[in-house]
């Protein structure tokens, strides 16, 4: 049987029969048993939660279908904007006041860089109780130069508001670039992310009930992952050969946690 990532479906709640006779094959101490149901618990009703979540989100094929409509439109947009008028000049004028907070200096010198009305970097001010200037630099200062973003977007509003189309144009398209790089993009089998994380989890609690954690031949860790997929009602196929991918994130992940 091949696992697919539909099979992994939200974990069922561990018995207290499945969780005593787990207790027993893998020798849980006594005093160990009330902290790996708790944890062990907390795991099932987490993955339940996300997994729940998952199935309710929109697929990334869905997404992908999503931005290239917004692109599209923000290209109509771009071209219509570029066939504007005098008259529309005038009318757009009026968008001063909301597109001129929204860029800043350093936006517009970089779209618009001989432009003389773009505003130019300020001096910044004295420090308090300082004489003395900052070495000599200048910075943008966005409460200094609003008066003059809002006098350019005013005098220049359908060149403004077709760059700003232009780069989100641009957004977009490295958006739905870096959606073909993402698990499933291409279709095929969608990698079993959660059963995946679910194995890293366990090899935690594996940890701290003092076991060594391994995944070759005979090894406890993988019987141990194998009986909790069965207790939460999750296919046992394919756990065996997962779990050392599993034991190697487990370990990266702890080693950055440590740091």
């Amino acid at each position: 049987m091949v696992v697919r990532a539909k099979d992994i479906r939200p974990p069922k709640p561990i018995t207290d029969a499945d969780f005593e006779e787990i207790c027993g094959a893998f020798e849980v101490p006594l005093a160990a048993k009330e902290g790996l149901r708790a944890s062990l618990d907390a795991l099932v009703r987490i993955f339940a939660i996300q997994i729940e979540r998952a199935g309710q989100q929109p697929s990334l094929k869905r997404d992908a279908q999503g931005i290239k409509r917004a692109l599209s439109q923000i290209q109509k947009a771009g071209t219509k904007f570029s066939t504007f008028g005098p008259a529309s000049q005038i009318a757009l004028g009026a968008i001063a006041s909301w597109i001129g907070p929204m860029v800043s200096a350093r936006w517009l010198r970089h779209h618009f860089p001989a432009d003389p009305l773009v505003p130019k970097p300020k001096d910044p001010p004295e420090l308090r109780g300082d004489r003395r200037r900052w070495r000599g630099e200048q910075y943008d200062i966005e409460d200094l130069s609003l008066y003059e973003r809002e006098g350019f977007v005013g005098d220049r509003p359908v060149e403004t508001i077709s760059a700003i189309l232009h780069d989100v144009e641009n957004s977009l398209e490295a958006a739905l670039r870096s959606l073909r790089f993402l698990p499933g993009a291409r279709g095929g089998r969608k990698p079993l992310i959660y059963r995946r994380y679910f194995l890293v989890n366990l090899a935690e609690v594996w940890h701290e009930l003092g076991k060594s954690v391994h995944g070759g031949p005979r090894s406890q860790f993988v019987e141990f992952c194998e009986a909790i997929s069965e207790a939460i009602h999750w296919p046992t196929e394919g756990v065996a050969p997962d779990v050392p991918h599993a034991i190697k994130l487990w370990r990266n992940l702890s080693q950055k946690t440590a740091q």
